[in-house]
């Protein structure tokens, strides 16, 4: 099914893209903001490759993931 594209007055909620790598290397690579989660990413590489994860799981209807952009991007 693929996870919809929805928008409220400021917010776009849609799937994440590769485009998105760098933006989610900042805060997925950031040992502090990690620390309860999974191990920080390295890099752009690895970025996307958690993002085709992030998709493939909900390319098989096990879990939706959204990015959320503000409606102007």
């Amino acid at each position: 099914m693929g996870v919809p594209t929805l928008h409220t007055e400021r917010l776009v909620l849609r799937e994440p893209a590769r485009a998105d790598a760098p933006a989610v290397l900042v805060f997925r690579g950031d040992p502090r903001v990690q620390r309860f989660n999974d191990e920080p990413l390295r890099d752009v590489a690895a970025a996307v490759a958690f993002i085709e994860h992030l998709r493939a799981d909900s390319a098989a209807d096990a879990r939706r993931h959204w990015a959320i952009t503000a409606d102007d991007e």
